[in-house]
C-alpha cells in the first residue's frame, strides 16, 4: 500500500477521484481497526494522525490495497463501478461489497444513490445528463469485474 495515501473521509465527502486512487475503500467502525490498517503496510503514526484529525468517528472510510479485496470489515467495503446508462453516457461510482441493489454515481462532484427507493434521484441524475431515462443501466464492478444490469429484473 506504498503508493498509496492513507486517509479518512466521511462517506459523503468520497468522489470518483478517490475511486480512481483506490476502487476499494472500507468504512472505519473501532480503535481495534487501527490493528488491521496498520498489517496493510500503513505506518501506526499516520493511521493515529488521520484518525485523530476526525476525532475518531465512526462513518469514516478509508482506502484498501487490491489484495484486501478479501478482508472483513466491520462497516463492510466499498468497490469502484463504472456505469453505463441506456443512452450511453459512462459514470464513475461505487456500491457496497456483495449488492446490485443500491449504485452511487458521481458526475461533476455530485453523488447520485440509485436504489428503488429513490426516483427522484434517477430523475435528477438524468435530467443532468440530457437523458429520458437512466434505464437499464449497465454496471461494471472495478474490483471483481462483474458485470449486471440495474434494476434487475
Amino acid at each position: 500500500m506504498s503508493d498509496l495515501a492513507f486517509c479518512v473521509k466521511p462517506i459523503g465527502k468520497l468522489t470518483a477521484s478517490d475511486f480512481e486512487q483506490s476502487p476499494i475503500w472500507a468504512g472505519y467502525y473501532e480503535p481495534g481497526d487501527v490493528e488491521a490498517i496498520v498489517g496493510l503496510g500503513i505506518p501506526e503514526p499516520i493511521v493515529l494522525a488521520a484518525l485523530d484529525a476526525v476525532d475518531w468517528q465512526d462513518d469514516h472510510y478509508f482506502p484498501l490495497p487490491m489484495e484486501a479485496q478479501d478482508s472483513h470489515w466491520v462497516r463492510g467495503k466499498m468497490f469502484s463501478v463504472t456505469a453505463t446508462t441506456a443512452s450511453g453516457s459512462k459514470l464513475a461510482g461505487w456500491v457496497w461489497e456483495g449488492t446490485h441493489s443500491l449504485v452511487n454515481l458521481f458526475l461533476d462532484g455530485d453523488q447520485y444513490v440509485l436504489t428503488a427507493d429513490t426516483p427522484n434521484e434517477c430523475d435528477r441524475l438524468a435530467a443532468r445528463l440530457d437523458e429520458k431515462t437512466l434505464f437499464p443501466l449497465t454496471v461494471e464492478n472495478s474490483v471483481t469485474g462483474e458485470h449486471w444490469v440495474y434494476p434487475g429484473s
